[in-house]
């Protein structure tokens, strides 16, 4: 049960922006390749793409 609880805020963390890996939590800013250092779990390179800031929503 503990890992099932780790998995949904992993994924919630996920889908807020932060940019980690699903199975372990690693962190995946500064990747190249679209897999997982630590566990090589794949991802979606888009996931590391930044949210626009707070100052360029006001400007747009």
């Amino acid at each position: 049960m503990r890992k099932r609880r780790r998995r949904f805020l992993r994924e919630k963390l996920v889908e807020k922006g932060v940019p980690i890996c699903i199975e372990c939590g690693y962190d995946l800013r500064g990747q190249i390749e679209p897999r997982c250092p630590e566990c090589g779990t794949g991802y979606d390179p888009d996931l590391l793409k930044q949210p626009p800031s707070l100052s360029e929503k006001l400007f747009e």
